[in-house]
């Protein structure tokens, strides 16, 4: 049985990081979630990156999986550091854009309907220098969207 009410913590943040790969150090990382660098404080977390890769040449248009790959990574290693396990539910990249979405692990049985999609707008709406990720899903019964 779902509980009809549930008070989250969630943080949201979008960030640019003009095609930087984060550092081995992810103290600021951290220090970006949360102040005091205590990431545990939150049930659910939305991440939204823009220029995870260099966009000029091909890169501009063609999605590099290892740039995103290593902002997750690099996600993944400030939470587990925390006293809570969380769980990456959604990821998604669309050449510069990124999206993940995280959740404290006691909390996913109760999240239901997780879709995440790309939607390139670019030259004939398949290029993906232009566009959107966007993720949706219920949690405890009530619908969450987010859109990078």
């Amino acid at each position: 049985r779902v509980p009809t009410r549930q008070t989250l913590k969630v943080f949201t943040g979008t960030w640019n990081v003009n095609g930087a790969v984060p550092r081995h150090d992810i103290s600021d990382l951290s220090k970006w979630i949360s102040s005091r660098g205590d990431v545990s404080n939150f049930d659910l977390c939305v991440f939204s990156l823009q220029e995870v890769q260099i966009l000029s040449g091909v890169s501009a248009v063609v999605t590099d999986p290892a740039r995103g790959a290593a902002w997750r990574d690099a996600f993944e290693r400030v939470f587990a550091a925390s006293n809570e396990r969380f769980r990456v539910v959604g990821f998604q990249q669309m050449v510069g854009i990124f999206l993940l979405v995280m959740v404290k692990e006691r909390h996913v049985p109760y999240l239901d309907n997780f879709q995440i999609r790309i939607c390139p707008t670019g030259l004939g709406s398949f290029i993906g220098n232009k566009g959107a990720v966007a993720a949706k899903f219920e949690l405890y019964g009530t619908s969450i969207c987010c859109v990078s």
